[in-house]
């Protein structure tokens, strides 16, 4: 058993030769433990999150839609049968008006789950045993179908939904109007009509880790070669907890100059929402898109987030002519860290430069230095000497996330957040630094505390620290 993995081309217009690493998540249930999440989504571009009926529990899965926010990774409703003890891997003949309910029911969960910790579901992937079903199963695919349109309905968004190529499931949703992306699996095997070999079968799932990644590249670069399939995600197993398959594949795939790009999908009648690699490509077409002079007039207004880019329409502009534009525009390739792809941008780029004083003498610094294997005053100077950008806010108004900092100061969230941090302290979790703007719940791992105010809703702009700019933490 283990962590699902995927690897896949974006469908988007300008998505030739890229590819999505995703992972199936957030399966581990009260005190019994499956894989190492966190392993998993420190090289995955999109997470396949448990909902709760074949796996996971809301504790779980909180942490782990917590995890994947702060690093950065998409999160996917991972759906599948109400079977708990069998882990969604035994077929159950459900009625698909029960089977559309169902599904929606797990999409409502997961969504406000992933939304508390400052995310969305972005995707959808079916699990197990309904994975398998409904590549032939019409009546059940097409309750799936049903299922994710009610749900988009009811939100005004339009859910991508991930399947086996050539199943029944993406034809229907195909034809429903949905978003489809087809996936193919580093490491499974495939019969020669492109389907997987059922586990329990010698030889279905691949264990070497060489022999995965190998797969992978083919997958990726070949659109699925002599397998049968035409690959857009590829997704890897090892629900053992082993994470030795993972960066192999990562790597491979880059080698073979397969890249992860972006993806453009319509938010409303007036923006578009562009999909990417990381925060850092995030930070970089925020700065393309405000200092193109071709965009100028098409663009009301720019809002970043973790792996998205929401791009507004001027008023009276064709959302047809501006996604032509965007298709056009080169966004920076995925770096991993933010500032070292967009510096010859960013100084063309004007931003602002807040100075952050800080009393460091949080309660997690010591906790912070054991992390990082520093001295808690190298932790600070960590903190300090290296200037910080925010990429996006959230989370809680005038909460911005700051990237770009030291790399040694990437720290998990803590394992139980606080039910009450104060205005002004200032955390890390994962790649980000932040400071609270006002008193909340919150898990960052907090270093020390400022006086700035961050947030005053009599100032305009209310936000003192506002995407773009550059801040410099500076000890008191």
């Amino acid at each position: 058993m283990g962590h699902h993995r995927a690897v896949s081309t974006s469908p988007g217009p300008s998505a030739r030769g890229a590819v999505d690493l995703n992972a199936d998540v957030g399966e581990s249930f009260g005190r019994w433990t499956l894989g190492d999440d966190a392993a998993v989504l420190a090289v995955v571009t999109s997470a396949n999150v448990a909902c709760g009926f074949h796996a996971g529990d809301p504790t779980t899965l909180r942490r782990t839609c917590a995890e994947a926010v702060a690093r950065g990774v998409v999160i996917g409703a991972q759906v599948g049968y109400r079977d708990l003890a069998g882990f969604g891997r035994r077929f159950v003949d459900v009625a698909p008006d029960d089977l559309a309910a169902d599904v929606v029911y797990q999409l409502g969960a997961l969504d406000a789950i992933a939304r508390a910790e400052g995310g969305r579901v972005a995707y959808v992937k079916p699990h197990g045993a309904l994975y398998n079903a409904i590549v032939t199963h019409e009546r059940q695919a097409a309750a799936v179908v049903d299922a994710v349109l009610a749900y988009d309905k009811g939100h005004g968004t339009a859910l991508p939904v991930v399947g086996l190529p050539g199943s029944a499931f993406l034809e229907a949703a195909t034809v429903a109007g949905l978003p489809t992306v087809r996936e193919g699996f580093a490491d499974r095997a495939y019969r020669p009509d492109g389907t997987l070999v059922p586990r329990s079968e010698p030889g279905a799932v691949l264990d070497d880790p060489a022999a995965a990644a190998d797969q992978a590249v083919r997958l990726a670069a070949s659109g699925g070669g002599g397998l049968g399939v035409r690959a857009r995600r590829q997704p890897r197993r090892g629900h053992d907890g082993a994470a030795r398959p993972r960066r192999p594949g990562r790597r491979r795939p880059g080698a073979a100059g397969v890249r992860v790009t972006s993806r453009l999908l319509p938010y409303g009648d007036r923006a578009l929402l562009v999909e990417l690699d990381d925060v850092a490509a995030v930070v970089d077409l925020a700065d393309l898109v405000r200092s193109d002079t071709g965009l100028a007039d098409l663009v009301e207004d720019v809002v970043p987030g973790a792996r998205t880019l929401l791009v507004r329409a001027a008023p009276g502009v064709p959302l047809g002519r501006l996604r032509d534009r965007l298709a056009d525009t080169s966004p920076p390739a995925a770096t991993g860290s933010t500032g070292s792809t967009g510096d010859d941008l960013r100084e063309q780029v004007p931003t602002a430069e807040v100075e952050v004083p800080v009393t460091y003498d949080g309660p997690d610094l010591a906790e912070v230095a054991r992390h990082t294997g520093l001295r808690e005053d190298e932790v600070v100077a960590a903190h300090t000497g290296t200037p910080w950008r925010v990429a996006f806010g959230g989370f809680a108004p005038g909460f911005a996330y700051l990237v770009g900092g030291d790399p040694r100061l990437r720290v998990p969230r803590r394992d139980r957040p606080r039910t009450t941090v104060p205005a002004g302290a200032v955390g890390l979790a994962g790649e980000f630094s932040g400071v609270y703007p006002r008193p909340s719940p919150g898990g960052w791992q907090l270093i020390g505390r400022t006086d700035l105010p961050v947030w005053d809703l009599d100032l305009d702009p209310p936000a003192l620290l506002a995407p773009g700019a550059t801040v410099r933490f500076r000890a008191a």
